[in-house]
């Protein structure tokens, strides 16, 4: 819809696009960052900067967390590696550090 113009349908889809994917899989994800800047940069062709920001500021906050919580389990992996914990073991222990918002360990991610 973009393409041709619609912008008003572009921007309905993609925020039912961000809303599904919202519900699906949370708030931090490489793809998320990549829906909130297209509509961003619809709100742009609308005319609607202050929106626009918006979208963006959450863009670069959504792929700052994502790259905290990445660094942060990739050190967990070098971690649990070096102590010879089994790789099957390991991706449950992310996973689990991950998920849990009241863990120290997943605040610092």
């Amino acid at each position: 819809y973009q393409k041709i113009g619609d912008l008003d349908k572009a921007l309905e889809h993609q925020k039912e696009a961000l809303r599904m994917y919202r519900g699906l899989w949370g708030d931090q994800s490489v793809l998320l960052t990549d829906l909130l800047t297209m509509i961003g940069n619809i709100q742009i062709e609308r005319g609607n900067i202050q929106d626009a920001m918006a979208y963006f500021t959450e863009s670069a906050r959504s792929t700052i967390q994502f790259r905290q919580a990445h660094n942060a389990a990739t050190s967990s992996v070098s971690f649990l590696s070096s102590l010879g914990i089994d790789k099957n073991i390991q991706v449950i222990v992310i996973q689990t550090l991950l998920s849990c918002e009241s863990c120290p360990a997943a605040e610092a991610a």
